[in-house]
């Protein structure tokens, strides 16, 4: 039954899925622990129902090529950032900070031209509250109208850690 599903699965992956499946999963690096990822695709200027139209997993189906070669491109400098092991989110992380990540993409690529994007970043979530111990912090990137992918930049990054740094100090 196992061995069905998995051929299942696989028979619905493009080849460029297929290279990038080994790559691209839940893993842990330097004590920081990525979980798992989430697409949100948005279309002309429809409103996004959450959790509905989330499409979650590495390779979910719907999601387009276009922007899982963008979760790649963040996957990447997510697992770079691991490996880097930062002062900050180290001390993050020491001050009580929860150490999982959860990839997470938006798809503006079927959006209409002048509907307002969600910026790419890192931050963190936890239902609402701002308890840095519980909860995740978002990878967070954008895939344009225009196909371009962005990714979580140093500064706000640096930002991000810099504020749970003084909430949890």
């Amino acid at each position: 039954m196992r061995l069905l599903q998995t051929l299942a699965i696989l028979s619905a992956l493009t080849t460029a899925d297929l290279a990038n499946a080994a790559e691209m999963q839940s893993f842990e690096l330097n004590g920081y622990q990525l979980a798992g990822a989430e697409y949100w695709p948005f279309v002309e200027n429809e409103p996004f129902a959450y959790p509905d139209d989330v499409l979650w997993g590495f390779y979910p189906q719907g999601a387009t090529s276009d922007v899982k070669g963008c979760a790649t491109t963040s996957f990447r400098k997510l697992k770079e950032f691991f490996g880097t092991n930062w002062t900050k989110m180290q001390r993050v992380v020491e001050l009580g900070a929860t150490n999982r990540f959860f990839l997470w993409t938006n798809d503006y690529s079927e959006a209409a031209s002048g509907r307002a994007r969600r910026p790419q970043q890192m931050w963190h979530w936890n239902s609402g509250t701002h308890d840095y111990e519980l909860g995740y912090w978002k990878w967070e990137a954008t895939l344009t109208q225009d196909g371009t992918c962005l990714v979580p930049e140093t500064a706000q990054i640096e930002s991000a850690l810099d504020a749970a740094i003084e909430a949890l100090d």
